[in-house]
């Protein structure tokens, strides 16, 4: 039996017991209201994309983790023209309900139908999805730029041979090492070498010039001229 007013309405004239029970015209809106599936959080009761909270709900403990498995299989009711309000039921099959207001982190839908919530959620989807498509050609984009840049290098690098790229090598090496040790051979052999540049300096000697060991010149005396 589809759960219409009219269809409840006859189900309880056929099926009565006694009296007709009174009930409050706003007990009576909301068990006609449609029902949703609702999931709890650290946000709050989640329900079509939305947070919602209450002062019940806060003071049950049910949003804080306490390393007890929270609530599960909970249901609220929801009035499609209005979605700053859901009506949550605690118990299953209970008609006590507490009413819960949008939490500031959805607080863009207060004043909305749940029609303008759910075309606002499939526009979000729809735009994530168009950027995540957008991030994968940017990224497609990018790895064959870099593929390609990555080739021509390779390409345009001239062919060289290994073996001989190795003996070029080793004998640079070489090259350059005995370079530096005729360098410095060069330097210790002209420091060694007196420096001829400097003029010398002129000796005065008290007690006259001292024999400096060498050969006496007996060439005068050999061929000088007779007296």
């Amino acid at each position: 039996m589809a759960l219409t007013p009219l269809n409840i309405w006859n189900w309880g004239i056929k099926n009565r017991t006694g009296r007709l029970k009174n009930v409050s015209e706003q007990a009576l809106r909301i068990a006609l209201l449609p029902r949703q599936k609702v999931y709890l959080s650290d946000l709050g009761v989640s329900c079509f994309g939305a947070y919602y909270t209450s002062k019940e709900l806060l003071a049950s403990g049910w949003l804080h983790r306490n390393g007890e498995r929270r609530v599960t299989d909970l249901q609220a009711a929801y009035d499609p023209a209005v979605a700053d309000h859901i009506y949550l039921f605690p118990e299953k099959d209970s008609s006590e309900y507490w009413v819960c207001s949008l939490t500031d982190r959805s607080r863009q839908f207060r004043g909305k139908s749940m029609w303008e919530l759910w075309t606002s959620q499939e526009e979000q989807r729809k735009a994530t999805s168009a950027a995540k498509v957008a991030e994968t050609i940017s990224k497609r984009d990018l790895e064959n730029l870099v593929s390609n840049t990555i080739k021509n290098a390779e390409r345009s690098r001239p062919t060289i041979n290994k073996q001989q790229s190795k003996a070029e090598t080793v004998r640079g090496i070489r090259d350059n090492r005995k370079q530096e040790r005729d360098a410095q051979r060069a330097e210790q052999t002209k420091a060694r070498q007196p420096d001829n540049r400097k003029p010398k300096s002129d000796v005065t000697y008290l007690h006259g010039k001292p024999d400096d060991g060498a050969y006496p010149d007996l060439l005068d005396e050999l061929f000088g001229d007779d007296e």
